[in-house]
């Protein structure tokens, strides 16, 4: 379902649900052809010249976005928010934060519900057997940022289904199951939102993007092969297909150049990853500046540290006299803890130890600048209910 801002005035599909007219389905699917970008409606109806669509897209990318400085809130949110300044006694500050935060971040089922109505829409438009695998392990993004991760999502999907994806007799003589998976995952590493959308299908044909790319002058007539850099600048070059006729889904020159757009006016990077006959990934990753996550918090080095809890195996009491040694969570800040009480046994089987466990719950991350940071496993800050600050580590 498409998510809408709540107002006063009810919504023209809203009212039409009521009636009857629509049902939830055709409702989202016409919400999503609404929402598409000026340059595709161009170049589809003919309008305008798809090089320099994606030209002018090359020069938006390179404006600050002023929209992720701002967020539009309806009056109930807003008288939500004042309410909070008015409380006479008790937690005020504290949950004053937590609403505000709540008004910046969109949550996961939000954000899987619209990937799958994305999957969905595209899925039928294809008319192939396709599986869609989506995960998002992360609680919950920027309400700013979700809006730049659907137009990427939507484009990266498109191009897995009609490029990447071969019609059923070709998978079959090719020996694969004629269903074929397109995985998208959405995770946080480090401090960057890493989006990646991969396809089982016949891979990046470079014999055919070398061919287009000498029609099209962007390599020499007498060249022979392409390099991955090489491979990647063509592949994201303004208007380039290797289509000759558009589809529904592809074919009319603005795709991959709009994901190298948005990634840079993220200050993001785009990677690509194929082999011809099994599979290709695309990999996104942009530099966060807020989500929020299940994390644990504890004391280290007599400081308030916390991890990502889906790194955690299992805890365990730290014995008083232990024979194997045990690393010191106190010296990722370099420091040394008093008494090690717990031990974090991670996912990947190392031991950390901390000197308590103060709880596992919801929070906030605010992003450190990683310009300003020696140390890589300092990911941001976050704060506990009595306002202190606790350092995001990961290990």
């Amino acid at each position: 379902m498409v998510n809408r801002a709540s107002s006063g005035r009810k919504n023209l599909g809203d009212i039409l649900l009521e009636m009857g007219a629509v049902d939830q389905k055709t409702l989202d699917e016409a919400l999503i052809i609404q929402n598409r970008r000026l340059g595709e409606i161009l170049i589809e109806n003919k309008l305008a010249d798809p090089a320099q669509v994606a030209q002018a897209l090359k020069v938006q990318a390179a404006t600050p976005l002023a929209s992720r400085g701002s967020v539009r809130l309806s009056i109930e949110e807003a008288e939500q928010f004042l309410d909070l300044f008015d409380a006479p006694s008790g937690p005020a500050i504290p949950e004053l934060r937590k609403h505000f935060e709540s008004l910046l971040l969109e949550n996961s089922d939000t954000i899987l519900l619209k990937i799958k109505t994305i999957t969905e829409s595209v899925g039928a438009i294809a008319q192939k057997k396709i599986e869609f695998e989506t995960v998002c392990e992360v609680a919950a993004l920027e309400k700013t940022l979700v809006a730049e991760i659907f137009e990427c999502v939507l484009h990266l999907v498109r191009n897995a289904v009609d490029h990447g994806i071969e019609v059923h007799d070709e998978r079959v003589s090719a020996g694969k199951n004629p269903v074929s998976r397109v995985a998208i995952r959405l995770s946080v590493e480090q401090r960057n939102l890493c989006i990646t959308v991969r396809d089982d299908g016949r891979g990046i044909q470079t014999a055919k993007v070398l061919a287009v790319a000498k029609k099209r002058g962007l390599v020499p007539a007498a060249q022979k092969s392409l390099s991955e850099t090489e491979l990647a600048r063509i592949l994201f070059s303004p208007g380039f297909t290797t289509k000759e006729v558009a589809t529904d889904l592809s074919g009319r020159g603005v795709g991959l150049d709009a994901v190298e757009a948005v990634a840079v006016r993220n200050a993001g990077t785009v990677l690509v990853r194929s082999e011809e006959g099994q599979y290709t990934e695309f990999e996104l990753r942009i530099p966060l500046r807020m989500y929020a996550d299940r994390l644990l918090v504890c004391r280290a080095g007599g400081t308030l540290v916390a991890f990502a809890q889906k790194q955690i195996a299992n805890i365990t009491k730290s014995a008083a006299k232990s024979e194997a040694p045990v690393n010191d969570a106190g010296t990722l800040l370099g420091r040394k803890s008093n008494r090690i009480t717990q031990i974090l046994r991670l996912m990947s089987g190392a031991e950390w130890g901390v000197e308590d466990i103060l709880g596992n719950d919801m929070y906030v991350v605010r992003c450190l600048n990683s310009q300003d940071l020696d140390d890589q496993r300092v990911i941001g800050v976050t704060r506990v209910d009595s306002g202190e600050p606790v350092l995001v580590l990961v290990l």
